[in-house]
């Protein structure tokens, strides 16, 4: 794997591209000697995973869709098999994410919103055992702003909506607890320009503008913590 992504690192695509392959090869012999053997299971989506992010960077969508089809199929399978493992949820919802990018670069909406949604489910459950998990709480709020834009494609402006301010609130209560913490402080400011956008088309003006205000302020903020680093 590591072979594979430093060349990917390095820009030498066709490279990592024929280490992954060996790397899934591998990954399914392995399997193949015993299928009950979940570390040997979870490589073998690891290497599905690697090689659909190579296949979708370079605009291979049908065989980036394969690819994480056949990650997500493992990792439901070891979900099932480990429904108390939150490390294992996790991988579950990020491979719903995967594919749901690269379903979307095909044209596929209902699926793209089908899977995004499935991956929203898996973080609330996640944070329903466990409050206190980071990872979840950061992901969930990029996954509802991208349903949030996903909806607004559909045509559906409630739900786009309701899915920004979700996004909002939850980056806001993130904010309060991490203050310096720059990638949070920029994804709240991006909920609140999504937030913004939303209520404008709806006519909502000081809505809107109160939205840009604070998404100023926190990119404000960004920028002046970026101007003290040496």
């Amino acid at each position: 794997f590591w072979v594979g992504e430093i060349a990917r690192q390095r820009g030498d695509l066709r490279k990592a591209e024929t280490w992954f392959r060996q790397y899934r090869a591998l990954a399914a012999r392995l399997s193949a000697l015993d299928d009950r053997n979940d570390e040997w299971r979870a490589e073998s989506a690891y290497a599905d995973s690697a090689l659909g992010v190579l296949l979708l960077k370079e605009g291979r969508i049908v065989d980036a869709t394969a690819s994480f089809r056949a990650s997500l199929e493992v990792a439901e399978e070891l979900s099932r098999r480990h429904p108390d493992d939150l490390n294992r949820q996790l991988q579950l919802a990020q491979g719903h994410a995967w594919l749901a990018d690269s379903l979307f670069e095909s044209g596929h909406l209902a699926e793209t919103i089908t899977h995004r949604e499935a991956e929203l489910r898996i973080y609330k459950a996640i944070l329903g055992r466990d409050v206190s998990l980071r990872q979840p709480k950061y992901s969930m709020i990029v996954a509802l702003l991208t349903l949030g834009r996903l909806s607004s494609l559909a045509g559906d402006a409630n739900a786009a909506r309701a899915h920004f301010e979700d996004a909002t609130d939850r980056a806001e209560t993130l904010l309060s607890s991490e203050s310096d913490n720059m990638d949070t402080t920029a994804l709240t400011a991006i909920a609140h320009v999504e937030r913004g956008e939303a209520l404008l088309l709806e006519g909502d003006l000081n809505a809107a503008r109160s939205a840009n205000q604070r998404a100023k302020a926190l990119l404000a903020k960004s920028l002046a913590h970026d101007e003290t680093v040496e």
